[in-house]
């Protein structure tokens, strides 16, 4: 695939401020080098691709601690609008969703200044409400890090804005913004330490201006831990361009960067490493997963599952992945290639448990189907219909694991309850 059909732009070269061009994202990658990991600009209200964020990219660009090319998302918003097209905010949103998720990226943190915080928010949101046949993971999935800036993630004052069309976006209590809180507020565990291992690991930050007229300190702040949530000397716009923001910043992604990828569980807690890969139609299948886990954790009192689904680094090992596929549609040319890298995985000792469930009226035949492809090196296949039936599964596959850990030596004998 070419660069021109993957992003509107590719830049070798690093980003430096320029006047407003067209819009979408504009993606700044080391010449000859391909990366892994991506920060990603989001302006606010009136604001443009470049301009809003003067040298900032630029530091982050050449700073050799942050292992990361740079993209700035430009759209209209504002007087902008007026001699420019008109998309609302949710169709911006879908836009930043799509066109971070066709990029090859694997982890990604978001630097949003003012409404580019609901933006990107509900991009996040989006990725998995959205019914799509992306092949890649979503959007929420491979976000390692926000970092917000002035951001009303409660809303405005009432007055701001007055009747403009991005004012519902922005007003306090506004449909897009209640239900991004809802996203984050039962999806998203927003600590750089984690703390809930069954949510989606994504640390928040909160740079708030200290004279800041537009967005309470209370809204900038909103759901964001209290040691993550820093206060500047500056205005609504202004203290972007101080230099204690960018450093702040710098640390920030760097630590969100760095920290939430090679952060193993802590090593004295007793802890299974799971991943899961479901389909982009199916949520209900993750959301299953995710009670099985709880369930699972409620009963084995003294392990922890660590969730790698939107944090394993390459070569890391796996105790439990496990596969959900849709047994309706299945065609084993589709899968050869997994198939194939979880063969190797279970072979060379990274992964010491795989767990396939073809989910739908066809399962039991696409089970045996797939079960041929893991003779040499046994898997657990079975069969699912029901939510209700993957989520039994999940929970039984995670007690075998956690006694195939304990009888190899590989996970403490603790008090873990029942495991019949």
């Amino acid at each position: 695939m070419s660069e021109g059909d993957v992003l509107p732009k590719f830049w070798a070269e690093a980003p430096a401020p320029r006047p407003f061009d067209d819009s979408g994202l504009h993606v700044h990658r080391y010449e000859g080098v391909t990366g892994h990991s991506l920060v990603v600009f989001v302006h606010g209200w009136g604001g443009s691709g470049y301009t809003t964020w003067g040298e900032l990219p630029n530091q982050i660009y050449d700073d050799p601690t942050l292992p990361a090319d740079v993209a700035l998302f430009d759209y209209v918003s504002g007087a902008r609008r007026r001699v420019n097209n008109n998309p609302d905010l949710e169709t911006v949103a879908e836009e930043l969703q799509t066109q971070v998720e066709s990029t090859p990226y694997e982890r990604i943190v978001f630097v949003c200044h003012s409404m580019g915080g609901v933006v990107a928010s509900a991009a996040l949101r989006l990725s998995l409400e959205s019914v799509s046949s992306r092949t890649r993971q979503p959007l929420a999935h491979r976000t390692i890090g926000i970092v917000f800036l002035a951001s009303p993630r409660a809303g405005v004052r009432p007055l701001i804005f007055g009747r403009s069309k991005d004012a519902r976006f922005l007003r306090s209590q506004n449909d897009v913004v209640a239900r991004n809180d809802r996203f984050f507020t039962n999806r998203v565990d927003p600590h750089l330490e984690r703390s809930a291992p069954t949510k989606l690991w994504i640390p928040l930050w909160a740079g708030r201006a200290t004279s800041d007229a537009i967005v309470t300190h209370f809204s900038s702040a909103y759901g964001i831990p209290s040691d993550q949530s820093v206060p500047f000397r500056g205005d609504h716009r202004s203290f972007l361009h101080k230099q204690d923001l960018r450093d702040w910043v710098l640390k920030a992604c760097r630590s969100s960067l760095l920290h939430v990828v090679q952060a193993p569980p802590d090593s004295a807690t007793p802890a299974i490493r799971t991943q899961f890969r479901g389909h982009p139609e199916h949520s209900h299948w993750e959301d299953a997963y995710h009670e099985a886990v709880t369930k699972f954790q409620e009963k084995s009192k003294g392990i922890v599952v660590f969730d790698a689904t939107h944090g394993q680094r390459r070569g890391e090992p796996l105790d439990l992945r496990v596969r959900v596929i849709p047994a309706d549609l299945f065609d084993v040319r589709d899968y050869a290639v997994d198939f194939e890298r979880y063969a190797q995985e279970l072979a060379s000792g990274l992964l010491h448990t795989l767990g396939v469930v073809p989910f739908g009226g066809l399962g039991l035949a696409v089970a045996s189907e797939v079960a041929a492809q893991f003779v040499e090196i046994p898997a657990w296949v079975s069969p699912a219909d029901t939510s209700e039936n993957l989520e039994e599964l999940i929970v039984l596959w995670l007690e075998r694991t956690k006694r195939s850990l304990i009888f190899a030596h590989r996970l403490s004998r603790v008090d873990t309850g029942d495991v019949s």
